[in-house]
């Protein structure tokens, strides 16, 4: 269960960030996000590093956060919520 809400909030979180950088007129939205879902895979791989794990809860750990990142990143990546669609009625 805390598996499935990480990978929504992570999910939601990476729908809506070009919309917010581009409603805040950040130049380049689309590179400040490819590289913002660059870095999120790379940190979640910090708890992995850690004491505590046996190997196969570390591959286990590891090859899910790149499941996570290999569907999200090409899935989201250009895919924003049309900022101004609400605004012009449609």
């Amino acid at each position: 269960m805390p598996v499935t809400v990480v990978a929504l909030v992570t999910s939601l979180s990476g729908w809506g960030l070009p919309a917010a950088l581009e409603r805040f007129g950040v130049r380049r939205a689309r590179a400040v996000w490819t590289g913002t879902a660059g870095a999120v895979p790379a940190v979640s791989f910090l708890p992995v590093l850690g004491d505590g794990m046996d190997g196969g809860t570390r591959i286990s750990l590891a090859l899910l956060h790149l499941a996570v990142a290999a569907v999200l990143i090409p899935g989201l990546r250009g895919r924003s919520p049309r900022v101004g669609a609400a605004a012009a009625g449609g």
